[in-house]
């Protein structure tokens, strides 16, 4: 991505957002290459224009900028299959084998995945998100994201319920992660070299603008590489942690507790531990989840004998159902959350999605172990499981943020609407969507506010109702914070530029 912005130049609106201090009336920022350089209230920014009067700058008129919103959980190959968020079923098990069925007949390749992807991220960008943690079996949402322009953490899917295979699983897996990072070091090259103009922030009586557009890669045969699962596994491989760019962390994510062993995410826990990485995971999403690993749930049951891969030397139904109830490492009376503390699988580093059905101690656990916690309300909400507690959460001390999840679950990836299902302020909220989400991904110290010396990751939108915004009245006249934050939840009005580390991936309204 090379979208070219002057290397300094100014951004004002009617209010600023920085997160970590007040809202700044009449305010701007000074962008610096992919730094914010400064935060300047109304008084420095006219001392600034009257000394630099050559700085280059847009006024974003009935406008508040924020920092670059921050999606805590979504499965960006799953956005072609919107369709699937009408789900109108008896629970969450029916939609899962419809998104599995579905996914594995119109998703059937390459550039399938890498499409559906690249729509989901297109339509994250233009919610003003600019950093995105996906899960992903097939690895396309990383290709998407950096097509596209964004941030992100993409874990890798992790799937194996007998212990046994533990060591072949994850070497599976590592050939698939390393087969991902070469493809995504490609797409990253390809991508740069063919973006065919630029996009610059006009001096003083400007716009952002855009000229071109991202020339789509979707090459089979290194998009095929991704299913390679023979690929050799070099030792300076395994020894370095998998950043092929700053932008794009890869790590491992084990899908569910009822879907990896405890050996197996045991595995996974330790790979992210020594790379310094988030791990990813669902966790405590249903009941049937939490009945299934305390006991049984024939529910679950029945969907594991269905979609789960096939064991050569389990080769009959009835073979695998014999093995689901002979796991021994299930069926102890604990929850998910306790299952996976006793087996010492919590940590600081890991993130966890959804953790609706979570108990009092349950909560303490997570507390007590660092866990991060995305919740996911509206898919929760569609899927029939209920609304997290979110109170209980603030209450328990947790870092938490939220996320969209899936387009195949959620009507669309706009964080906002996610956010008004919570029942807190809009400040509160704010602070969830951006700084509260940085610190679970561990980047608090770059992303997540505005302030002098950090990524210049920016969301600029609208403010006012339509009748202002059609007049030539100045909303911060008579608009104040909250009322210009109550705005930006309420209105839903678009997100009219995005910087990622200073470069425009949305000006006017649109992708560039």
């Amino acid at each position: 991505m090379n979208y070219n912005t002057p290397p300094r130049f100014l951004i004002t609106a009617d209010w600023i957002f920085p997160v970590t201090a007040p809202a700044i009336k009449g305010g701007g920022l000074v962008i610096n290459g992919e730094k914010i350089e400064a935060v300047v209230d109304a008084e420095a920014l006219a001392f600034l224009k009257e000394s630099e009067p050559e700085l280059a700058y847009r006024h974003y008129k009935n406008a508040a900028v924020l920092p670059g919103l921050i999606n805590l959980h979504t499965h960006l190959d799953y956005s072609n299959l919107a369709h699937l968020s009408d789900f109108d079923g008896p629970g969450m098990f029916d939609w899962l084998e419809s998104l599995v069925e579905l996914s594995r007949s119109q998703l059937n390749g390459p550039e399938a995945l890498v499409a559906s992807a690249l729509s989901g991220a297109r339509e994250a960008a233009l919610a003003g998100t600019s950093y995105i943690v996906d899960s992903t079996f097939s690895g396309a949402s990383a290709l998407a994201l950096a097509q596209v322009g964004l941030k992100g953490l993409v874990g890798l899917e992790l799937f194996g319920l007998d212990e046994s295979c533990a060591d072949f699983l994850f070497g599976l897996w590592e050939s698939r992660l390393q087969a991902l990072q070469i493809t995504l070091q490609e797409t990253l090259k390809k991508t740069e070299d063919e973006v065919l103009a630029a996009t610059k922030i006009d001096s003083q009586h400007g716009d952002a603008t855009a000229a071109g557009g991202i020339a789509i890669t979707r090459t089979n045969e290194r998009l095929n590489s991704l299913y390679s699962k023979t690929q050799p596994i070099s030792v300076e491989f395994l020894k370095q942690p998998p950043q092929t760019t700053p932008k794009i962390r890869l790590t491992i994510a084990p899908h569910a507790p009822y879907t990896v062993s405890p050996a197996l995410w045991a595995k996974a826990k330790n790979w992210a531990q020594e790379r310094h990485l988030p791990l990813t995971c669902h966790l405590a999403e249903s009941e049937n989840e939490h009945n299934w690993i305390a006991g049984e749930d024939d529910r679950l049951h029945q969907y594991l004998l269905k979609v789960m891969p096939k064991n050569p030397q389990l080769n009959t139904d009835e073979a695998m159902a014999i093995f689901l109830k002979s796991l021994d490492w299930k069926g102890r009376g604990a929850s998910p959350v306790e299952h996976l503390q006793n087996n010492s699988l919590l940590n600081k580093d890991t993130i966890a999605a959804h953790c609706l059905k979570a108990s009092e101690k349950d909560i303490a656990i997570l507390a007590e172990a660092g866990v991060k916690i995305a919740l996911c309300p509206r898919s929760n909400r569609i899927l029939k499981n209920g609304i997290p507690n979110s109170r209980a959460y603030e209450k328990s001390g947790v870092t938490f943020g939220l996320g969209t999840d899936s387009r195949a679950s959620s009507p669309n990836l706009d964080l906002r609407d996610e956010a008004r299902l919570l029942e807190l302020s809009q400040e509160r909220l704010l602070a969830l969507l951006t700084i509260e989400a940085a610190k679970a991904v561990g980047l608090e110290d770059s992303i997540g506010s505005l302030a002098a010396g950090k990524c210049a990751d920016l969301a600029v939108f609208d403010i006012g109702s339509l009748s202002t915004k059609e007049t030539s009245t100045d909303v911060s006249e008579h608009l104040s914070a909250e009322a210009a934050l109550a705005d930006i939840f309420e209105q839903r009005n678009p997100c009219r530029l995005l910087l990622v580390d200073g470069r425009a991936v949305v000006s006017a309204g649109q992708l560039n």
